[in-house]
């Protein structure tokens, strides 16, 4: 998958929710696919995506939720209130006219 089509379909998904946008990195990651980098203070510094990450679009929508409920309500766990937001960006953007992005000259001819 093209990073330029991740960095797209991060960047719609933010503006169609109007939220602040923070910077994507692409690097190896040892465990895990994705993470967000904060201060315990709200301030929310990048979100790292690895190079061979496995669900680009789960990935990013999860660490999405992290950055609104970091953001918001200052809430840095999985719990309950963490998993509403994450499940709703999930039935509002997975596998919908958004996903398209990811995959735009994916199979070229």
């Amino acid at each position: 998958m093209k990073k330029e089509n991740i960095i797209k379909y991060y960047e719609s998904i933010l503006k169609d929710l109007n939220i602040s946008k923070t910077p994507l990195i692409f690097k190896k990651i040892n465990k895990g696919q994705a993470y967000i980098t904060h201060d315990n203070k709200g301030k929310i510094f990048n979100i790292t995506i690895s190079n061979e990450c496995g669900d680009v679009e789960y990935a990013l929508l999860h660490e999405i939720a992290h950055k609104i409920c970091i953001e918001k309500n200052n809430n840095y766990t999985h719990n309950v209130a963490f998993r509403k937001v994450q499940d709703q960006l999930i039935d509002k953007y997975m596998y919908s006219n958004f996903t398209k992005i990811l995959y735009n000259n994916f199979c070229s001819k």
